[in-house]
């Protein structure tokens, strides 16, 4: 057993976080699912579509038009489209229930996330113990502070929740969101982008390629086969007290 800090293979991380990775869609496809059942999300979907359906048979228009087939209208054809998306954005009935598909979409995608990032990252590593996930336990990884001694809940917490779902899942989930629905995305773009850099900051100019989650909870990802963990910062105090004694002892021997 190695006293101090075993770092484990970046190969390792990468195998255990994809493990984790596929669990965590799983789970969160499944709580995201429940959550729109919950808040009707398909009523309102449907809901919206109607209204196309509507403006569409009323006006002769078509919606949903890639700039292909945009480009191919003559300039009576654009005009006359262009007048019947601006009587639609006029509709409040439907600006307000499009908003609202919108707003749960992204509440359903953020539940979906926060409760399995809950309990792949948090959950399961209280269970497990050691701040072992899943994919963790198969790569024989586990987490500790900075100055080996076992992660306490509080740190396990701050890594999953502040760290994970929070910085690195939220922005990118939130940007995607508003891709699909054609609002306006600059803010998951830019967040998206500072994280990114900063991970790739963290990964090349840190000692142990740490990254936000580990930065924030101060934690470090180890090979649990070499690493000796302490109970507490009692255990590790003692535990150098002996290693200082006997090193104080071997020299009076030579």
């Amino acid at each position: 057993m190695i006293y101090g800090i075993e770092r484990a293979s970046l190969l390792k991380r990468i195998f255990a976080s994809i493990l984790d990775v596929i669990l965590l869609s799983i789970l969160a496809t499944g709580f995201a699912f429940l959550s729109a059942k919950i808040a009707k999300v398909d009523y309102h979907q449907k809901r919206v579509k109607e209204y196309y359906a509507y403006y569409e048979t009323t006006y002769n228009v078509k919606f949903g038009l890639t700039q292909e087939d945009f480009n191919r209208m003559s300039d009576e054809e654009r005009a006359h489209y262009e007048e019947v998306n601006k009587i639609i954005a006029q509709d409040k009935d439907f600006i307000k229930e499009n908003s609202l598909v919108q707003k749960l979409t992204l509440y359903v995608v953020l539940i979906g996330l926060f409760l399995g990032t809950l309990i792949v990252e948090f959950v399961i590593p209280l269970f497990l113990k050691n701040g072992q996930t899943v994919g963790k336990k198969v790569f024989s990884l586990c987490l500790v502070r900075k100055d080996a001694v076992k992660v306490t809940s509080v740190q396990l917490f701050a890594r999953s929740i502040i760290g994970k779902f929070a910085l690195e899942l939220m922005a990118p989930a939130y940007l995607i969101i508003s891709i699909v629905y054609g609002f306006n995305g600059l803010v998951g773009l830019i967040l998206v982008g500072v994280i990114t850099i900063i991970q790739i900051v963290l990964l090349i100019a840190t000692k142990n390629k740490t990254l936000i989650h580990d930065l924030i909870a101060l934690t470090v990802v180890v090979d649990k086969q070499s690493q000796m963990i302490f109970e507490s910062e009692q255990d590790l105090i003692k535990y150098k007290e002996k290693v200082h004694l006997e090193s104080v002892k071997n020299s009076k021997t030579i």
